[in-house]
């Protein structure tokens, strides 16, 4: 994942200045790249799409090693009741709607999702890294 331009100096602001750090509250879907400013034009809307809680960061992420962290286990959105489009990014937010994006990530392969489709990460695949 890559930090967006405002999380980058919020985390420098964390780690050199030692000011407080909110960790992301819930995961979105976009069907383009929120890019460096976290833009939500591309956040996945309507057929019963919901942002996911990451709800006890410290159980929904395994513990970092190497630099990189991931998703501790299997994570489901709910079923879709109408088509979200082509999804080719997911991105770490700070609240259930609205808020900012602080990072985003490309799918290593986009999925469409049609009507009764589920989007599904499996466990480990969702890898957050500093490098």
């Amino acid at each position: 994942m890559s930090l967006t331009n405002t999380y980058e100096n919020t985390g420098l602001d964390t780690l050199i200045r030692g000011q407080a750090w909110t960790p992301p509250t819930h995961l979105a879907l976009f069907t383009a790249d929120p890019g460096e400013t976290g833009s939500l034009a591309s956040e996945v809307s309507g057929g019963s799409y919901a942002r996911i809680a990451i709800g006890t960061p410290s159980t929904f992420w395994s513990a970092a090693s190497g630099g990189a962290t991931s998703n501790a286990a299997v994570i489901d959105w709910v079923k879709a009741t109408a088509p979200w489009g082509t999804i080719t990014h997911v991105g770490l937010m700070t609240a259930s709607s609205g808020g900012a994006c602080i990072a985003r990530a490309a799918l290593s392969a986009s999925k469409t999702i049609d009507t009764n489709d589920i989007f599904r990460v499996e466990a480990g695949q969702l890898v957050v890294n500093l490098d």
